[in-house]
């Protein structure tokens, strides 16, 4: 086994190297024996039951909350009840010393309560009926902002997939809590109350501003949600012929840079890498942009950087008006799922239409092809049909603004009806993009 590891060590992270076929495998490790595919795959089975255990002991060594439970537990599997209780306790106390509003706070509560409450050498029938309420206070409150918190997840994505639901428990916790004294509680309550109301800008700015009085009070991990859930939100303002909202989003992501609420165990995802690129480009923070790219890169997963940093730097020269080299960062050989695909080539519409328009020579016909070529490709692959439909109403729409830029005298009448048939689509890609290439006409 220490043979086998170290010969497959070397080729850490991406595991693609000649080198690692089953028959050269097995002459590193048995060099002297015929070739066995069995041996091979058995052993590396071995492997990875020892790599599974070698995480889990890692990861309880490396955390000192969870090397702490590791702890008590096994001095309750031991029958060390004076000990167990002594700590335990300990813990509880230490934690009700700094009181939060999150969650995780009242789980972690609860958890250490019913520890106690239940271990059977506690004096558990005295004043049963003061530790119980604490029990249930501290679980209803944990259950109650976890309810909000995703109730408000999907609240969203019904906003965009159009997906209709019912959450009964979640509309009777949202009738029955809207006078809580939690501040968490009442951000969420806002959040949702968004959906309903008419002023729905006045709401947004009311959740933002609950957001930053009380965010010391907030820990990094609902922080992350609550900034995420308010950039959705202002995403949706921002498209109701809105453009200058952006700038909102954009204080929002600076705000996450700021308080370290994007990298989670070392890294940041790639949705959140390409989004704040997409919005500083859009909003022309150039400089603020390739500084972005430039610090975070580190943080990118070593699969996933390439393409990352291809799109991300396309995006950027888009918007800078390098059309050509954007072109060329979107067409390197690299390795793509068909999501990555469909993406790169959306983008790569863009670049096309966008040299049609500034361009000296005359990119109609490269560009009609390309849209051709891109709607046959959506058609042979395997998608949703609202998901091709989004694409679809993208690709007809450029062909439309395509054929207007020959219209010399294109009135503001025609780009009102331009704008109505964009808003008349259930969905569409780049739909802010597209509006702005109407205003440009």
């Amino acid at each position: 086994m220490v043979i086998l590891f170290n010969y497959i060590r070397p080729f850490h992270p991406l595991f693609k190297h000649e080198d690692l076929e089953k028959e050269r495998i097995y002459k590193a490790v048995k060099p002297n024996e015929e070739f066995s595919k069995k041996f091979v795959i058995d052993r590396m089975s071995d492997l990875n039951k020892l790599l599974e255990k070698f995480l889990a002991v890692q990861e309880v060594y490396r955390n000192p909350e969870k090397r702490d439970k590791a702890f008590r537990s096994s001095l309750y599997n031991h029958h060390l009840h004076k000990r167990f209780i002594k700590l335990t306790t300990k813990k509880l106390d230490k934690i009700r010393l700094t009181p939060r509003m999150d969650w995780n706070y009242f789980s972690e509560l609860w958890s250490l309560e019913h520890e106690i409450f239940t271990h059977p050498h506690t004096m558990k029938f005295v004043n049963t009926d003061i530790e119980a309420v604490d029990l249930m206070n501290h679980l209803d409150e944990a259950f109650i902002i976890l309810n909000l918190r995703y109730g408000l997840h999907h609240l969203i994505r019904q906003q965009i997939f159009k997906e209709l639901n019912t959450m009964p428990l979640f509309t009777s916790i949202i009738k029955t809590h809207r006078k809580h004294k939690n501040p968490i509680i009442q951000l969420y309550l806002k959040l949702i109350h968004f959906f309903q109301s008419q002023q729905k800008e006045k709401v947004w700015e009311d959740a933002f501003n609950m957001f930053t009085i009380n965010s010391e009070k907030i820990p990094t991990d609902e922080k992350r949600e609550i900034i995420t859930a308010l950039i959705n939100l202002g995403y949706s303002i921002a498209l109701s012929q809105r453009p200058d909202f952006f700038n909102r989003l954009f204080e929002l992501y600076e705000i996450g840079i700021d308080e370290d609420v994007w990298i989670q165990y070392g890294t940041i995802s790639e949705r959140t890498f390409r989004n704040i690129v997409t919005i500083g480009a859009s909003i022309k923070k150039f400089d603020w942009t390739e500084n972005f790219i430039e610090e975070f890169k580190q943080y990118i997963p070593e699969t996933k950087k390439e393409k990352v940093l291809n799109y991300s730097n396309a995006y950027l020269l888009l918007y800078k008006g390098d059309y050509e080299e954007a072109k060329k960062l979107l067409a390197k050989p690299q390795s793509l799922s068909l999501e990555d695909k469909i993406t790169f080539k959306s983008l790569y519409c863009r670049c096309e239409y966008e040299n049609r328009c500034h361009s000296k020579n005359n990119y109609k016909k490269s560009l009609n092809s390309f849209l051709t070529n891109f709607s046959k490709f959506l058609q042979r692959r395997n998608l949703s049909d609202k998901r091709k439909k989004s694409y679809n109403n993208f690709i007809g729409f450029i062909r439309i603004l395509n054929e207007e830029k020959d219209n010399l005298r294109i009135t503001k009448k025609r780009k009102i009806k331009l704008r109505k048939k964009l808003d008349s689509y259930t969905g569409v890609v780049a739909k802010n993009w597209l509006s702005s290439k109407i205003e440009e006409l």
